[in-house]
């Protein structure tokens, strides 16, 4: 339990106006499952298979980044957490946890690789003394779109954003922030979906980043 205490203060540590979105849902019941699958060594690393696209991403973040900025990744979960790391540590950008699904050892939603990394990547956060953005850190793979993944036999943790789990426009001015970067895959979900476009309805500047391309670009809608 100290360990997870730690890891969820780590995640909040330099988050600053955004530190009440931090969420604590898939720390908090990790208490309830099987310990063994949990490796609290510190010795997972990224995926070999992420670390060119997260290079790429990370140089089309620094060309697109500017003053008054906020970012959402909305990635699959262990892309994102690699994604996190970099953020932090090589960027000066502050991920915010938005995962929040109720972990669990026979549950739709999360994993063992999964829930190892959102624990072990917090203690390699470096401290950021100035902090450039922050990133909320999305799971891409916290519903599904139709019902095939139901089973009985399986606990049903999927959930949607709400507007409970992003800020609203009047938390972005008293951050002075103006502008997004949003970072997806293929198709954006229907629930981020409707955040946007309430952003773009109150004047965010949006830039897009579609990592689904074989070259991905910057698409940038002024307001």
């Amino acid at each position: 339990m100290d360990k997870l205490i730690a890891s969820y203060n780590n995640w909040c540590k330099n988050s600053g106006v955004f530190e009440c979105y931090v969420k604590s849902t898939t720390l908090a019941s990790l208490t309830t499952v099987d310990s063994s699958k949990i490796d609290y060594c510190n010795t997972i690393e990224t995926n070999p298979k992420n670390i060119d696209t997260i290079n790429s991403l990370c140089k089309m973040i620094s060309s697109d980044l500017k003053d008054n900025t906020f970012l959402i990744s909305d990635l699959p979960a262990e892309e994102n957490l690699d994604l996190s790391l970099a953020l932090n540590n090589s960027m000066k950008i502050k991920p915010i946890l938005s995962f929040n699904h109720i972990a669990h050892d026979f549950g739709l939603i999360g994993n063992s690789l999964i829930h190892n990394k959102l624990v072990n990547y917090s203690f390699k956060f470096k401290n950021i003394q100035n902090v450039l953005a922050y990133c909320f850190i999305l799971d891409n793979g916290r519903y599904f779109n139709s019902n095939e993944y139901l089973n009985p036999l399986v606990f049903n943790n999927q959930y949607e954003i709400t507007e409970e789990e992003l800020p609203y426009v009047e938390v972005l001015a008293m951050a002075h922030i103006k502008n997004l970067i949003f970072i997806y895959r293929n198709e954006i979900k229907e629930d981020v979906k409707k955040y946007l476009d309430y952003l773009q309805e109150e004047n965010i500047n949006i830039s897009f980043i579609n990592l689904n391309k074989e070259n991905a670009e910057v698409i940038k809608i002024e307001q």
